[in-house]
């Protein structure tokens, strides 16, 4: 299944600060991590259902084609201008670790309230941060909330020295 579909009655609205990692791709009715709906072909021009698509990383070595969006932002172009891609990042993160295979909880149990929105959100931090500094931190946009208070985290518990 693609990371991300569109379906042509549908629209959407941001799409920043995520990580495709390790998503090939490979459709017959075109390859691209964001796309129009499943069963659509890719076209060209992409239809516009984007409102906005910016610093995001992508990262799937074993993708067929390496294509980030199928889909198109209404006056923009692609890679050239803020708001379109033009600070996304096609780079391997090296994140600290490891990766989950599968999501570490079950549905039900979110559902029933078992297992609490913090407690999915507490593992962001401690599996998927870049290992050190490198480019894929440019795709992080400055000011945002969680890695504030995951910096903080992080700062603390380093040993003085």
């Amino acid at each position: 299944m693609p990371a991300i579909e569109v379906g042509p009655d549908s629209f959407l609205t941001s799409l920043r600060n995520n990580a495709f990692y390790d998503h090939p791709t490979n459709f017959s009715a075109g390859t691209a991590i964001v796309r129009p709906g499943f069963f659509e072909k890719k076209t060209t021009p992409a239809p516009m259902r984007l409102g906005y698509a910016d610093y995001n990383l992508f990262f799937n070595p074993d993708a067929k084609e390496k294509q980030n969006y199928a889909l198109a932002v209404k006056d923009k172009t692609e890679r050239t201008d803020s708001g379109f891609a033009k600070n996304d990042v096609q780079i391997d993160p090296k994140f600290t670790g490891p990766i989950p295979k599968k999501f570490p909880f079950k549905d039900e149990d979110i559902r029933s309230g078992k297992v609490a929105v913090s407690e999915i959100l507490a593992q962001v931090p401690r599996r998927v941060h870049p290992g050190g500094r490198q480019p894929a931190d440019r795709c992080r946009r400055p000011g945002r909330w969680r890695e504030r208070v995951y910096r903080r985290r992080r700062r603390r518990q380093e040993p003085a020295g």
